[in-house]
């Protein structure tokens, strides 16, 4: 499932924030989590919202806003609707 707050992040500061930083390797296998997270401090304030209301941990899905987590395919969606964020429900395909 992809999440996405409504909070724009710009990909310059972003990459602003990694240079600031040495390019730390960030959790979740994402490099891109801590800049993120330090150049928009709001967006660690959503992702702990959403771990409170779905019980589990996300990893930044690129490096803007958006989040990922496993998701059962009947997992119902409204427990996170009200942290005020979208959703989307994304499937992983294998290589051809």
């Amino acid at each position: 499932m992809l999440l996405t707050p409504p909070i724009q992040v710009e990909t310059a500061t972003m990459y602003n924030a990694w240079d600031t930083l040495g390019g730390l390797s960030g959790p979740n296998t994402n490099d891109l989590e801590p800049p993120a997270l330090a150049a928009y401090p709001e967006l660690s304030r959503r992702r702990d919202d959403l771990a409170a209301a779905i019980g589990r941990t996300q990893q930044l899905a690129g490096n803007g806003g958006t989040r990922s987590v496993p998701a059962q395919q009947d997992e119902p969606l409204g427990l996170i609707h009200h942290v005020g964020v979208s959703t989307v429900r994304a499937r992983a395909i294998d290589r051809v």
